[in-house]
């Protein structure tokens, strides 16, 4: 792949750029791309480059398209600079953007996703975007538009990115796609032959003997060769042709063949492991396999007409020559193989057990509610009520004597007859929700009259009394109780004056029945033996009636999880518990739940690979086969950069399976989340 256009600003920059500077790294996951080369132009126009649009294009195809991040400048000289630019991808564009706020009930994260970049980035088409889940439940308060979409993904499980034609490419990243290919580690499966098998081999000027695994040129001046013609490929297959040599008398190999179409030639030196002089630009390795012994590979794709490889014995930098009888290399395997084999560039596998987790708890966001009423006492000529008991002897036993329907609580003596009275009322409080804590309580009354010859000696207080509405024994007592509030001397009660509203503060309001009445008990209290009238008439009738003045709160926290029983039935159970406050429904902490089992119920694999062949693309899966590390398994490309070398190659390196994120991408991931 070539670099054939390079505008900034709309302004065509090739012929500028140096090629062998140019670089892209694709990114998936909303993780912005990059794209970075150098330009040599004047002052004033470098200067000037500052945020502009970049777009690259390969061929027909735009390649890259975003805004230029950096640019660091280096005077040449008087008239020149060369800047190194690193420009920005179009996933930038959504930090620019806020989302006030959007709710959203049951919806496809499709419909989602329409209609947050209809309404807040409509610059970016959603058309390529594929439905992942046919249900979700989200909302977003004063976030940014990459942050709602992070936050969407993590409820999918999707893969993401905004491609170089400013469209959202949304899947689901566990998804085979249909352009899945198979990347080969070793090309060891030959199409015809058993790799040391060269018997079948056709030769010139040249001899093969098995037994020595040797190949011998003869003594004329001409090229000395061994061909074969396999059979089954296909136009248009990539194939590698591959040779496993070590030198005798000569040191160098020619690999060579008309398979593309046209003639591919690759020159390898066996004594110092290089790749010489080629020709028809085929891709081409050297590795050592020890003991002196080469493996030489040039890759090229198939086209019409003959496919024949050869094995010429050569000089460096000439295959015809005058040949002297018995000399030659030792040729010891041979092999035409389909794919992209590794062994054109590095290739590393990682299995990570260190986040295996196949039981996950997923707390999500505490909500509180919160409500103040107001309960007003029964009203209903049996309730309220007094229960009294008069005796010659202080304090009067227990016992119900009489019972009226005032709520007076008193504490007199007339001749030596003493008079005790406790008010009893209730309040309905069964509408307070199951789930509230009743945070404060406050009884409010009003005073008619107060009547006593000694007002500082007598006390009035209240306590919590479970009263059921009908005046019996046991509500009687001549024992006294400030459980609910006071003791306040009807002194001063009387400051504010009669009549008048009072308002106490109850203690201990988880008190309060959430599921029937609340009830009260009154006394006046007095330490020693009383004297006279000592008394306190509370309105009980309405409108006026007491009021119970109450504040209280719920609050829940969303907590689900989910288990992979086959992932347990193999490793045991592995717990885990996340914490994500953007959760607030059931059904959200499941579908996370979900998500997490989906990437470590079973131990990550993942690693880098590269290759120098162009059709694949983030977001691609690829089936890569590897005997070295025991893989034959499906993997998701989540970066795939690029890089152009001396000679026009590009090269593709890729991340597959998990992406490791830099700590730029986990602060974000963060942020999405708080």
């Amino acid at each position: 792949m070539t670099i054939t256009s390079l505008t900034i600003g709309a302004v065509e920059y090739i012929t500028k750029v140096g090629q062998e500077s140019f670089a892209i790294n694709d990114e998936t996951g909303g993780r912005i791309g990059t794209c970075s080369f150098t330009i040599t132009d004047t002052h004033a126009a470098i200067a000037a480059l500052s945020k502009a649009e970049v777009i690259v294009y390969t061929g027909a195809t735009k390649r890259f398209g975003g805004y230029i991040g950096t640019v660091e400048q280096q005077r040449i000289n008087s008239l020149q600079s060369q800047a190194s630019i690193v420009c920005r991808d179009y996933n930038s564009l959504l930090d620019s953007v806020t989302v006030p706020s959007e709710a959203y009930a049951a919806q496809t994260d499709e419909a989602i996703l329409d209609d947050l970049f209809t309404t807040y980035l409509p610059a970016v088409s959603t058309v390529p975007v594929v439905q992942v889940k046919a249900s979700v439940t989200v909302t977003f308060s004063n976030q940014t538009l990459r942050q709602c979409v992070e936050t969407l993904a993590n409820l999918t499980d999707a893969e993401w990115y905004i491609d170089a034609n400013k469209a959202l490419q949304w899947y689901d990243s566990a998804a085979t796609t249909a352009n899945i290919v198979e990347l080969q580690e070793s090309p060891d499966v030959p199409i015809d032959h058993a790799p040391s098998d060269l018997a079948g081999w056709g030769t010139w000027h040249a001899t093969y003997t098995a037994s020595a695994e040797k190949l011998a040129e003869d003594d004329v001046n001409n090229p000395h060769f061994i061909y074969k013609i396999p059979t089954g490929l296909s136009v248009g297959d990539y194939c590698v042709f591959s040779a496993d040599v070590k030198a005798a008398e000569r040191t160098w190999i020619l690999l060579w063949s008309n398979a593309s179409g046209g003639t591919q030639t690759a020159y390898y030196d066996l004594t110092d492991g290089v790749v010489g002089s080629t020709a028809g630009s085929p891709d081409t390795k050297i590795e050592e396999l020890g003991d002196g012994v080469f493996r030489c590979y040039m890759g090229l794709t198939i086209g019409a007409g003959q496919t024949r490889f050869d094995i010429y014995i050569a000089l460096s930098g000439s295959a015809s020559y005058q040949g002297i009888p018995g000399y030659g290399v030792y040729v010891y395997a041979a092999r035409v193989s389909t794919g992209i084999p590794f062994q054109l560039a590095p290739f590393t596998h990682t299995e990570d057990w260190q986040n295996l987790c196949n039981s996950v708890t997923v707390v999500g966001k505490t909500t509180t509610s919160e409500g103040a009423p107001t309960f007003p006492a029964i009203y209903d000529g049996n309730e309220p009520a007094t229960a009294w008991r008069g005796d010659t002897v202080y304090p009067p036993d227990p016992g119900i004597y009489n019972s009226d329907y005032t709520l007076t609580p008193r504490n007199n003596e007339n001749s030596g007859a003493y008079v005790l009275a406790v008010g009893l009322m209730r309040f309905d409080t069964s509408s307070l929700p199951d789930d509230a804590t009743v945070v404060t309580a406050r009884l409010k009354f009003k005073q008619n009259n107060i009547s006593s010859g000694t007002p500082s000696a007598y006390y009035l207080g209240v306590e919590w009394y479970a009263w059921d509405g009908t005046v019996g024994t046991d509500d009687y007592t001549s024992t006294p109780s400030n459980s609910a509030a006071g003791y306040v001397s009807l002194t001063t009660i009387a400051l504010q004056g009669t009549p008048a509203w009072h308002e106490w503060e109850l203690t201990t309001p988880n008190n309060v029945s959430k599921t029937g009445y609340t009830g009260f008990r009154w006394h006046m209290k007095f330490v020693g033996t009383p004297s006279g009238v000592n008394s306190i008439e509370i309105e009980e009738a309405a409108p006026d009636q007491p009021q119970l003045i109450l504040t209280w709160e719920t609050s829940s926290t969303v907590s689900e999880t989910r288990t992979d029983a086959t992932s347990i039935g193999i490793y045991g159970t592995f717990k885990r518990t996340v914490y994500d406050a953007s959760i607030l429904t059931a059904a959200q902490a499941q579908l996370r739940g979900d998500v997490e089992l989906a990437r470590y119920a079973y131990p990550e694999e993942y690693g880098n690979i590269a290759w120098r062949r162009d059709g694949i693309n983030r977001g691609d899966v690829v089936r890569i086969v590897s005997a070295s590390y025991g893989v034959d398994a499906d993997y998701h490309l989540a970066r795939v950069s690029m890089r152009q070398l001396p000679g026009g190659i590009t090269e593709y390196s890729a991340q597959y399976g998990r992406y490791q994120p830099d700590i730029v991408n986990l602060l974000r991931k963060l942020s999405a989340t708080s």
